[in-house]
């Protein structure tokens, strides 16, 4: 049967505690293996539990890039620092970390160096490896953390995410880059990922399949209706299964196990 992991902290409906200490709290205590959060990086080098790489100041969109987490915490001060999170989870719940973040190119010469290694680093000195995974939609992320866990001789999962959001694309880029989810071996060759993971509809056309012949475990995201739970949480059908709805996820899963 799938774990669940509740998706940016298990908010649900209330879009506004997506990433906060409310929601986080609120996790704790539902029946789910993981918990799901997104992680961006200050300028001053904190990282933070928060989707997008900007925030609106006066009525424009300044990136968090050119803040301090003081300047963020002043405009957002219900969101966590992502040291908070992973302290929380200690020994309550497994971390399911999503980076939205990448480093200067220039960086990639050297893991160590990079804003992703970092951050993995500091989720394994917390919580260990067994109880963590990292995804992202970016390849080279995906490589550098792969490349430097093995240097390091650690066992870690770290997923390449496949279904990423085409608005604002031209169509030509569209077809290439959904092309290239859907049949995704030379990415997967290339970032070494060893988890695939799927929007559940790609993971419907191609990606369930692609993971069973690589023997590769699957994480399908963002799966709230009722129906596409009862498919996922099937026994064999995915490992991980993400949702804004853990509390309604856990109850069909516990149906189907009895």
């Amino acid at each position: 049967m799938a774990m669940l992991s509740a998706h940016r902290c298990g908010a649900g409906k209330d879009t506004h505690l997506e990433n906060t200490r409310t929601a986080l709290t609120r996790a704790l205590d539902m029946d789910v293996e993981f918990v799901e959060f997104d992680v961006q990086r200050c300028g001053d080098g904190t990282f933070v539990a928060y989707h997008n790489d900007w925030i609106t100041i006066d009525g424009r969109r300044v990136p968090l890039s050119e803040l301090t987490f003081e300047e963020f915490s002043g405009q957002a001060d219900h969101f966590l620092r992502y040291d908070e999170i992973l302290d929380t989870l200690k020994g309550r719940k497994r971390a399911h970390i999503d980076f939205k973040f990448v480093s200067p190119p220039e960086a990639y010469r050297d893991p160590e160096k990079t804003y992703e290694v970092v951050a993995t680093r500091r989720a394994l000195e917390v919580l260990g490896a067994d109880d963590i995974i990292v995804t992202t939609l970016e390849d080279q992320s995906v490589r550098v953390v792969r490349d430097w866990a093995d240097s390091q001789r650690i066992d870690l999962l770290v997923g390449l995410s496949l279904g990423r959001d085409l608005d604002g694309m031209a169509l030509p880029r569209r077809a290439a880059v959904r092309a290239s989810e859907l049949l995704p071996v030379v990415r997967y060759r290339r970032c070494r990922a060893n988890l695939v993971v799927a929007n559940f509809r790609l993971a419907r056309k191609t990606l369930a399949l692609y993971a069973r012949l690589r023997g590769l475990p699957l994480l399908v995201w963002t799966v709230d209706e009722d129906d596409e739970l009862r498919h996922w949480l099937a026994p064999g059908a995915a490992w991980l299964v993400t949702t804004n709805y853990p509390d309604r996820a856990a109850r069909i899963r516990e149906t189907r196990d009895t």
